[in-house]
């Protein structure tokens, strides 16, 4: 069952969440086999949540559809429709259906329930979620931080790791 709200799909800058990122994810962690805290860097995500998708996408053997993935997140009692409407880039009206019609999303597309606890801290207190959108919103809205360059040199018997920042 797929939701469709006509003029209702629009990525935005704002907050990020790694269940947004299912497909990407799927691809380079599930069958690329990439590390998913390398990835979560990438992707300026958190490391921790998308460790938790991962293994989602790791103990299923198919990609869920953005409805699931927004079913998930919605169990987090600090998430309003508006918030996850930003995370998947859709509008109020598509989360609100979603919300709406959980129980059917839930049916046609089953996840255990292990699975979609993404972090320990997950659904336990608001304030977690409260902390966790702001320190979201405040990486996207940071377009000219600096990329950090990881390198090593090596003189046959050491390795010498040294980072540097660019502007």
């Amino acid at each position: 069952m797929t939701i469709r709200v006509p003029g209702c799909f629009a990525y935005g800058r704002g907050l990020r969440h790694a269940l947004a990122f299912a497909a990407t994810l799927h691809r380079r962690c599930k069958i690329n086999k990439e590390n998913p805290v390398r990835v979560a860097s990438q992707l300026g995500l958190d490391s921790e949540q998308t460790q938790g998708v991962v293994r989602l996408l790791r103990g299923i053997s198919f990609l869920p559809r953005p409805e699931r993935l927004a079913v998930i997140a919605m169990r987090d009692p600090g998430y309003t429709d508006q918030d996850i409407a930003e995370m998947f880039g859709r509008c109020d009206d598509w989360a609100s259906l979603v919300r709406d019609n959980a129980d059917a999303i839930r049916a046609s597309e089953p996840i255990p329930l292990e699975l979609e606890i993404l972090t320990e801290d997950d659904f336990r207190d608001g304030n977690y979620a409260q902390r966790r959108k702001a320190v979201e919103r405040t990486r996207q809205s940071r377009p000219g931080r600096p990329a950090i360059l990881r390198t090593y040199s090596w003189d046959g018997r050491n390795a010498t790791f040294l980072q540097a920042g660019v502007e």
